[in-house]
């Protein structure tokens, strides 16, 4: 909130109005009272100034209610939004591995929910400050009114607080319980979603919902249980205001029978003190309140604490236009304690095109990754023209890198939009043309509004023209270093050729790694390595691998790929 002044003091400054003008009005109808008791010789012309004081008074406090309200609207739409961007902006900065690691609803509560529990927050710390404002005011005036009575009053007051207090404990157990099922139920639904065709296939609706309905349940049985204990709280603090209440007025007779309070006075006294007892229900209940939204906020905080795991060092350097050589030395990376990569060593020199080989799990992909810096090693180090690449700038790396993944990922935006992500600044007619070298222009016309098209719910592109469309936006980018991460695995024959047709213009004059599962697609490799079990087991081109790798002769083998079976005899 500190960091939106103007909104805070407006509305700091209208509270304290309101406060002061709702502690006038009693205080004015007390005036009003003693001149309808008195018997002062021009009593209605003095009853007729006291009315309309007691008018001035009561619209003074509704005009700062109305400011205070606006500034408030304000000042929560300030710090949610502020709050959501700097949450988000964090996410975004931490990396691959850390939101790979975290559950996708827990993520997606975190910004959405929980920022929500800071707007309540706020609104909880906005409604204590008016209360605290409104009580300092009528806590004056009662003063005024009757010492004696007021310091009964100041006892009972803060008993207020007890039940809440008492319940409190249990409120945020149940709280933490909530939050945690809410993202269990969220995560069920994204996977009901992502695998509803397998659900579908293998007729298991019923046993989805089944499962389904558990989370539900455990979800509402934790919101009953919060309801259930602050309504507890709620009518343990009643009883608390309830018998203070009754204490005051059988004190305040005592005090008129005695003649030491006028019954105007008392009756003055009387509405201060449930005015009063009022914002001290409410800061209660806000108490309890607090509760529920601690573990939102609890989670917003370890989120914002956690320091991203990849990040520029102090002393990080910016690369070279196109970096010439590319080596890995004794690189190791473990997940956890499973060793993927194991003691790598390898040099790739600039423009040249080096295909990865290898069966399943033996660290294709991860080796790609180090290399795009989403992950660093665990042991050993990559280094461009000589430079460790934890020493280099991110910013630096990815201006010399483009990528083209095997899930081709799609933006809701429009054709023109997405293709242009490659690079930001780039013109209309540049779009276009990396549309067409990537064999993609006729099919984007020919969607409804063609580059203007907007792609989501509704409208999609099928798997091939996916990728292409990734590799448009690699040729816009136009960087030295290219990644291929199985850009051509599970399409079929047709689209695979079209998008080779892409690729072969977008790897001229670049350096190229290409981790490819089907081997057809590294005929133009300079050297292909072949991993096993994390270790590069060898380094060679397609024909002399055939005769010094097991594992290569094998994957060519189980592919069919187009060798004379005599040569393939021979070789084994």
């Amino acid at each position: 909130m500190w960091r939106h002044k103007r909104p805070a003091s407006f509305f700091i400054g209208a509270s304290i109005c309101e406060s002061v003008a709702a502690a006038g009005t009693l205080w004015l109808l007390k005036n009003f009272l003693d001149l309808v008791s008195g018997n002062s010789v021009d009593r209605h012309q003095h009853l007729m100034l006291a009315a309309l004081a007691i008018f001035l008074a009561w619209m003074t406090r509704a005009l700062s209610s109305c400011m205070a309200k606006i500034n408030e609207q304000r000042l929560l739409k300030s710090v949610s939004v502020a709050s959501m961007m700097d949450l988000s902006s964090h996410l975004l900065r931490q990396s691959v591995g850390f939101v790979e690691s975290n559950s996708r609803a827990d993520l997606i509560q975190a910004v959405r929910t929980d920022v929500e529990t800071m707007y309540q927050s706020v609104r909880s710390v906005c409604i204590v400050t008016s209360n605290v404002a409104t009580a300092l005011s009528l806590t004056l005036t009662a003063f005024l009114l009757s010492p004696r009575l007021s310091s009964v009053a100041l006892v009972v007051i803060p008993l207020l607080a007890l039940p809440m207090v008492m319940l409190g404990g249990r409120m945020l157990e149940v709280a933490r319980k909530q939050r945690q099922v809410g993202y269990d139920l969220t995560d069920h639904l994204l996977e009901l979603c992502e695998g509803l065709r397998l659900v579908k296939l293998y007729q298991s609706e019923r046993t989805e919902l089944v499962r389904f309905r558990r989370v539900a349940e455990q979800f509402y049985d934790a919101a009953l249980r919060g309801t259930a204990y602050q309504a507890m709280a709620g009518v343990l603090l009643e009883a608390v205001a309830g018998t203070g209440l009754v204490l005051v007025i059988v004190m305040g007779g005592f005090e008129v029978d005695n003649a030491r309070l006028s019954w105007p006075a008392l009756l003055t006294f009387i509405m201060a003190l449930t005015s009063l007892f009022e914002p001290a229900r409410k800061t209660a209940h806000i108490y309890a309140a607090i509760q529920q939204f601690t573990p939102g906020l609890e989670r917003i905080g370890e989120l914002m604490d956690h320091a991203p795991d990849i990040a520029d060092r102090p002393n990080a350097v910016r690369l070279p236009q196109t970096p010439q050589r590319i080596t890995l030395e004794d690189v190791t990376f473990a997940y956890g304690r499973e060793t993927v990569l194991d003691g790598l060593n390898l040099e790739i020199r600039a423009g040249e095109v080096i295909g990865v080989v290898g069966p399943s799990g033996a660290g294709k992909s991860t080796l790609i990754s180090l290399l795009m810096r989403f992950h660093d090693p665990t042991r050993g180090r990559i280094c461009f023209d000589g430079t460790d690449l934890r020493d280099v700038k991110l910013e630096s790396l990815y201006d010399n890198l483009s990528a083209v993944l095997q899930n081709p990922f799609i933006f809701r935006t429009t054709v023109r939009e997405n293709i242009r992500y490659g690079r930001m600044d780039a013109s209309d007619a540049e779009v276009e043309q990396a549309a067409r070298d990537a064999n993609l222009h006729d099919e984007i016309l020919a969607l409804p509004k063609g580059y203007d098209t907007h792609l989501g719910p509704g409208i999609d592109l099928s798997g091939g023209q996916r990728q292409r469309l990734n590799i448009a936006r690699a040729l816009l980018k136009n960087a030295p270093i290219l990644l291929l991460d199985e850009a051509t695995s599970a399409l079929d024959s047709v689209s695979e050729v079209r998008i080779q047709q892409a690729l072969d213009r977008l790897v001229r004059s670049r350096t190229v790694i290409a981790v490819a599962h089907r081997l057809s697609t590294l005929r133009c490799a300079d050297r292909i390595i072949v991993l096993r079990d994390g270790r590069v087991e060898a380094v060679g081109t397609h024909e002399e691998l055939l005769s010094s790798s097991r594992t290569y002769l094998d994957l060519c083998t189980h592919q069919f790929v187009s060798l004379d079976a005599e040569v393939v005899t021979a070789a084994a």
